[in-house]
């Protein structure tokens, strides 16, 4: 209890301060939560772009490229499929940081 008491005399003798301090320490959760949102969208888009690519080079067109090149494009698909989960759990906690719908 009394660890709060600075907070509760601080709070009662200049409510203006304390309420500018609570309302930048939300302006920066918000940043916060925009940056990991826009992060998830860059993954997202990033790894759908390679996801798509790495497809062309395991299944479109795989006589234009040799073994280990489609041994390499068949291991990376994997990992590209991984990174769109999290790029998408990055946006989902950006998006509900941020109080929006999450889609």
């Amino acid at each position: 209890m009394s660890s709060l008491a600075p907070v509760i005399s601080e709070y009662l003798y200049h409510p203006g301060r304390f309420e500018a301090g609570v309302l930048a320490s939300h302006a920066r959760q918000q940043s916060i939560y925009r940056r990991i949102m826009h992060a998830g969208n860059l993954g997202l888009l990033l790894s759908v772009g390679a996801l798509l690519a790495l497809i062309g080079v395991c299944y479109l067109y795989p006589q234009y490229f040799s073994l280990p090149t489609q041994v390499a494009a068949h291991i990376a698909l994997v990992l590209s499929a991984t990174a769109i989960k999290v790029c998408y759990v990055l946006r989902c906690i950006g998006r509900q940081g941020l109080g929006l719908v999450i889609t």
